[in-house]
């Protein structure tokens, strides 16, 4: 089953920013984690190596996207954003940039229309207000 799309070709990317903050905010708000154990099960080789894929998949996408400097800007601006509210949720600038790294990789991925089964969990996760972990995380 998959995630239903954020965003529509009417959307601006302004829309699809604060549609995502939300998201991310409400995950954040939510979550209660043991940030060391957290971040460890993101470093286990299968959820690393799923999350560079798919990362290497938006990366490609981006180099045939017309607003690409826009794209980019929208994105730095919900990473640093999400950024933010980890760090003063949570305190640790690791979980802070993992967290804004996935806000980052979603936003780009939704914005430009990438099909990617597992940036679709990876957001779902999001949507029901849990921090994604892995190793078998997306499938």
């Amino acid at each position: 089953m998959t995630t239903p799309p954020i965003h529509s070709g009417q959307d601006t990317l302004a829309q699809l920013h604060g549609e995502l903050l939300d998201i991310f905010a409400n995950a954040i708000g939510k979550a209660d984690c043991d940030v060391d154990a957290y971040l460890d099960s993101r470093d286990e080789p299968e959820f690393d190596k799923a999350w560079v894929l798919a990362d290497e998949a938006v990366a490609e996408a981006k180099t045939r996207f017309a607003d690409a400097v826009a794209l980019e800007e929208q994105a730095t601006e919900l990473r640093k954003s999400v950024f933010i509210q980890c760090m003063r949720t949570f305190g640790d600038s690791d979980l802070a940039a993992c967290v804004s790294d996935d806000a980052g990789l979603v936003f780009d991925a939704t914005a430009m229309g990438v099909d990617n089964g597992w940036i679709e969990a990876l957001l779902a996760a999001y949507r029901e207000g849990k921090l994604p972990t892995g190793p078998g995380y997306g499938r």
